[in-house]
């Protein structure tokens, strides 16, 4: 689904570290500045469960967690507001990062449900507006 991930991750890590960064051009390019952003700002906790355990990340020096927009970037298209904003960038652990993409469906269901019903306002102010129906088809849940 995600398929440019890896190198996102790595992005967000460097400008976490204060490291020169990849340029690249996609069509729906992610602002990994807002990624580490998000992440300083969730103060490297997992927002699924900030008690999950991770690694210290080598690059920051911080525990290691990720960012995950909520309504894939992807999507892009379906949308005249960027995706790319805090509101629906979630920091998560790898593992839980990892359950949004591959758990079975009652676990990324719950996933996706609780963050919906907790960012479902703060995107609709950002003229974001999407149901959890719409939000579960894009994960491919219907």
């Amino acid at each position: 689904m995600d398929e440019d991930d890896t190198e996102y991750q790595n992005d967000i890590a460097a400008q976490l570290a204060q490291l020169p960064r990849n340029v690249r051009v996609v069509q729906f390019p992610r602002n990994s500045t807002l990624g580490a952003e998000s992440i300083s700002d969730a103060k490297f906790l997992c927002q699924n469960n900030p008690q999950h355990e991770t690694f210290i990340s080598r690059v920051s020096l911080q525990p290691y967690v990720e960012a995950h927009h909520l309504v894939p970037i992807s999507k892009q298209r379906d949308f005249e507001r960027s995706l790319d904003i805090q509101e629906n960038i979630i920091v998560l652990c790898p593992l839980c990062h990892k359950k949004f993409h591959h758990a079975e469906v009652s676990v990324q269901k719950e996933l996706i449900e609780n963050f919906y019903n907790q960012r479902k306002d703060l995107l609709a102010k950002k003229s974001i507006q999407i149901t959890l129906d719409e939000l579960l088809a894009y994960y491919g849940i219907c």
